[in-house]
């Protein structure tokens, strides 16, 4: 799947989207060696701190297998830019064209034990996996399976028909 956020753009007096020249990092006009043309851009519309306006996503190449992850990262700047809801349950993407897109939520990011299904503490809570061995060890002793549990760093989740 891929996202393609769509940002508002600075329009002139007569609703007209307003150009700015492409610049460098030392703050030059960036000139285009084959044609010799200064290489200009939409202007973006931007907050106090600076960052864009995102005004809504495109879902571009939605694969309709069913598992899909999302990161952790991803869902946190889907919320903050609004394009993105979650729940217990749901993660929602509202699309500017196509409507809403909703995922169920099948694992969170964590440890889970890979023979009763529990969740167990994840990597920022259990850095080591000590919680995890022991929970193996003690509930499982038994197992004797090289991979006790799994480590997840994303939502895995299933597109709802």
């Amino acid at each position: 799947m891929q996202l393609k956020r769509l940002y508002h753009r600075v329009l002139d007096d007569n609703g007209l989207p307003v150009q700015e020249y492409a610049r460098d990092a030392a703050g030059d006009i960036i000139i285009d060696k084959a044609t010799r043309i200064a290489k200009a851009r939409l202007k973006i519309m931007r907050d106090e701190a600076g960052a864009a306006i995102v005004r809504g996503v495109l879902v571009e190449r939605l694969p309709l297998h069913d598992a899909h992850k999302f990161s952790p990262r991803l869902i946190e700047a889907g919320k903050a830019e609004g394009w993105l809801t979650e729940t217990d349950k749901k993660i929602t993407i509202h699309c500017a064209l196509s409507g809403n897109i909703v995922f169920k939520k099948v694992a969170a990011p964590g440890r889970q034990c890979n023979h009763c299904g529990l969740s167990l503490p994840g990597t920022q809570d259990d850095p080591s996996g000590s919680v995890a061995r022991r929970h193996v060890a003690d509930e499982h002793p038994d197992a004797g399976v090289a991979n006790d549990y799994d480590v997840r760093n994303y939502y895995l989740t299933k597109l709802e028909a």
